[in-house]
């Protein structure tokens, strides 16, 4: 992957599935909005839609429970390799501050989150 002076390079393997992959790196944006914007606008060119399941795939920016509440997108890329963005100051200028949820159910929200992202299912 290379965006500007930025490169990441993973090696591959023989007989390598994508699909069970748990490869992953973090990367540190000071803006993960308008690069979420910029690589949303090259996958619908490339694809001619936002990839969001299947192999390549991004999601949206949301904050997540297991960052901190960081809010961030994250990209997995034709090799299954998760690269996940995230602001470099910990924080995000769209979001309000927010207080974590005491009940079951945001809690269990939050955790729905979690697992949308990962196991490729949001709804």
């Amino acid at each position: 992957m290379r965006r500007e002076d930025l490169q990441l390079h993973f090696f591959g393997l023989e007989d390598f599935d994508p699909e069970k992959s748990y490869g992953t790196c973090l990367v540190y944006v000071e803006d993960t909005g308008a690069l979420y914007e910029s690589f949303a606008a090259g996958m619908r060119a490339a694809h001619g839609k936002v990839l969001v399941s299947g192999i390549p795939r991004m999601t949206r920016p949301r904050r997540r429970k297991n960052t901190g509440a960081t809010s961030g997108f994250s990209v997995l890329d034709p090799g299954g390799n998760w690269i996940r963005f995230f602001a470099a100051d910990g924080d995000d200028s769209e979001d309000e501050p927010r207080e974590e949820p005491t009940s079951k159910l945001g809690k269990a929200l939050e955790n729905a989150i979690v697992l949308g992202d990962s196991k490729v299912d949001p709804q």
